[in-house]
């Protein structure tokens, strides 16, 4: 080797190494910023699904009381009359009907977190809803045990919802 070549491979030395050091030190930061917000994102995303479960339930269980409330008056107006029942059973059936929103709001969140098994369960709990009150909104020539039956299909589909909640999670 010649005294040119040495030369040359010690400013490569001098040069390369504090380069690559270099290279490193602006790496490294990038990669773990990178990182760090992949690692948020998720995080965020965990908690944009949990609040819509949260929701989901919650609307869930807003309207599913008052149908419940409304669907007992329905089953007992046989065997209650009267000016105050009637008001407190259509004040009922108003809940009902202005909780309806409540319904539509968990099938589109259903429809976001859950996907179309989710959705098509909210669509069966709605049509047996809907069977069931329309039963027990004109119970003259139906047997108690067609009533116990709807009610109890409904109860069936509710309680399919609320394990289909618990996979959510």
């Amino acid at each position: 080797m010649t005294p040119d070549e040495i030369e040359l491979y010690k400013d490569i030395v001098k040069i390369g190494i504090p380069a690559l050091a270099g290279l490193l030190a602006g790496l490294i930061p990038y990669v773990l910023e990178r990182n760090k917000l992949h690692q948020e994102a998720v995080r965020e995303g965990r908690e944009f699904k949990r609040n819509q479960i949260i929701e989901l339930i919650d609307c869930f269980s807003k309207f599913s009381g008052n149908l419940s409330a409304y669907i007992s008056r329905l089953l007992s107006m046989k065997y209650s009359g009267g000016e105050k029942f009637y008001s407190k059973l259509v004040c009922s059936g108003d809940n009902v009907l202005l909780n309806e929103v409540n319904l539509t709001k968990a099938k589109v969140i259903s429809g976001l977190i859950g996907g179309n098994q989710l959705v098509e369960a909210f669509h069966e709990y709605d049509r047996q809803t809907s069977a069931v009150i329309n039963l027990l909104a004109k119970p003259e020539g139906i047997s108690d045990d067609k009533k116990k039956q709807v009610v109890a299909e409904l109860k069936k589909k509710e309680n399919e919802l609320i394990v289909m909640f618990n996979e959510l999670s």
